[in-house]
């Protein structure tokens, strides 16, 4: 499973199924430093991979930063994601999704 909508607001839901990876995808500019980290520390779940892949054949650093994760058991999760820069401390944008799982 994936979804986008995380990428177009500050709070997405999902739904997803326990021992069955989803994954989402968020806009990103890594030639400019930036990247998304992801806090599911309370949630049952694994990341299972985290890539970033350009998008088309541009040089301008956009792309699409991609998480999978497995859920581990049934019931609701909250995974909070920001976006900036690793020697910054403040975010330049965060997204939360809540991921529902049967």
């Amino acid at each position: 499973m994936s979804t986008g909508e995380a990428a177009t607001g500050t709070r997405g839901h999902l739904g997803a199924r326990a021992g069955e990876p989803f994954a989402v995808e968020l806009h990103a500019d890594a030639n400019a430093g930036y990247r998304w980290r992801a806090d599911f520390a309370e949630a049952p779940l694994a990341l299972l991979e985290q890539g970033y892949r350009a998008a088309g054949d541009s040089d301008d650093g956009a792309g699409l930063e991609r998480f999978v994760f497995v859920p581990h058991a049934r019931g609701e999760c909250r995974i909070r994601f920001t976006y900036g820069r690793a020697w910054e401390t403040t975010p330049l944008e965060e997204r939360v999704v809540i991921v529902g799982v049967e």
